[in-house]
């Protein structure tokens, strides 16, 4: 996830910026069929929807061990059907690795950012949705590889969600002000996979933000079973 928060403020995924990467199975296997399409709405949420919920996790107490390197629990954040996996909250490269079930899919911000009235960014959606956008509008050098092959046309998963509201906990590692039901705008790039195969598989994305001089790059080596 990581985020440009800390790259804005100066991270990962922002204004509020989050970047993530994932490990993952053999070359053949990073096709098109092995991504949700923009314009899906998987498990019944569009990909914006889907970046919201993450967000709201994200800087929850829920979040504050997924953005760790080394092994993680990858089911720490995410609901019954989708993982959820995060970039770095630094420039700094990071590497994880975690287990995780063959039944679900997974969701990684290749990088992303928010805003939001706790940062200061504003407080109605026209004024957070046009914040979100100026820094998306930003994000370049896009990479994400599975199992060594690139997913391609990555320019085409940009999404903003809709309007909403999260409570960052003090110390969240995003970094955003603790605050209580704060209205906020993401906008970034995102990838659902489909469910992967049992194995081991190595999944790596990133970006770059070249006026907030931020990089994020993470790579998951996820064991399915």
């Amino acid at each position: 996830m990581p985020t440009l928060r800390s790259v804005r403020r100066g991270w990962f995924t922002s204004v509020g910026l989050c970047v993530a990467v994932l490990v993952a199975a053999p070359a053949a296997m990073a096709r098109d069929a092995d991504v949700y399409p923009p314009d899906s709405k998987p498990f019944g949420k569009s990909y914006g929807e889907w970046s919201a919920l993450w967000w709201t996790q994200a800087v929850s107490d829920r979040g504050a061990d997924a953005f760790k390197p080394g092994e993680v629990d990858c089911s720490a954040l995410g609901t019954r059907k989708v993982v959820f996996l995060v970039g770095t909250s630094s420039t700094s490269p990071v590497e994880r690795s975690c287990r995780i079930s063959r039944k679900v899919a997974i969701l990684f911000p290749v990088i992303n950012g928010e805003c939001s009235q706790a940062e200061g960014d504003g407080s109605t959606d026209a004024e957070l949705r046009a914040c979100a956008a100026r820094l998306a509008d930003t994000f370049t050098n896009l990479h994400a590889k599975l199992d060594g092959t690139p997913l391609k046309r990555l320019k085409r998963f940009r999404f903003a969600s809709p309007l909403f509201t999260f409570s960052p906990v003090a110390g969240n590692p995003i970094g955003i002000p603790p605050a209580t039901n704060s209205p906020s705008v993401a906008d970034g790039y995102w990838v659902m996979l489909k469910k992967l195969k049992k194995g081991t598989h190595t999944l790596s994305f990133g970006g770059a933000s070249p006026p907030n001089n931020f990089t994020t790059a993470t790579t998951y080596k996820l064991t399915v079973r």
